[in-house]
This record gives C-alpha cells, structure tokens and sequence, in this order.
C-alpha cells in the first residue's frame, strides 16, 4: 500500500539531521521490512479465515502510524534519538502495508 507521504520520509530524516547511514537506513530497511510483512500476510492467509478483520485492523495500524511520525517533528529539539524513532516507525508503517498487499489481493480475487 503506498500513499502520498512515503517520498516525504527520507527528507524528513534530513530535516532531523540524520547522517548519511541513517539516511540509508531509512532508505533501506523499511522495504525489507515490507517485503517480510507480505511473507506474513500470506501466511496469515493460509492459517486463518478471517481475512476482512484482519485487513481492517492491518490499515488502522498503517493509517494511524502517521499520527507518531508526525509528531517525531515536535520532539526533535528535545530528543535526541528523533532519527532512529522515525525509522522505527517508517518500518512499522512500511511492514503493515506489506501485511495488507496479499490479504486485499486474496479478499478481491474471490
């Protein structure tokens, strides 16, 4: 699932002052990370039925993930660790959208 805000998160990561290997970090590891949730959707898919609650909850978690990321801005002049906060939540944003790509594709195929 992508959006309109995932080309802002490696200028985001500038902005907080990140070096160039967070930058790469922040690149990187998100899609790796996306690629391990779809493993986890499908087999998700294979071991249980209920794909519709799944799906829901899997994009509440991906749409509400924005509200901490955008409020990683107002905690920068006073924590330090805003970069690796970002990450964190970029790769949690990144993973349950590659949880829901198999599980929509699975509920829309039947």
């Amino acid at each position: 699932m992508l959006g309109f805000g995932e080309n802002f998160l490696v200028p985001f990561g500038i902005f907080l002052h990140a070096s160039f290997l967070q930058i790469g970090f922040l690149s990187t590891l998100p899609q790796l990370l996306a690629a391990l949730g779809q493993t986890a959707g499908v087999w998700f898919i294979e071991h249980f039925r209920d794909r519709r609650r799944a799906l829901a909850r899997a994009v509440k978690v991906n749409a509400a993930i924005w509200i901490p990321i955008g409020l990683v801005a107002l905690f920068s002049v006073q924590w330090n660790s805003a970069v690796y906060a970002l990450l964190v939540l970029s790769a949690v944003y990144f993973a349950s959208g590659g949880f829901i790509a198999p599980i929509w594709t699975s509920l829309i195929g039947d």
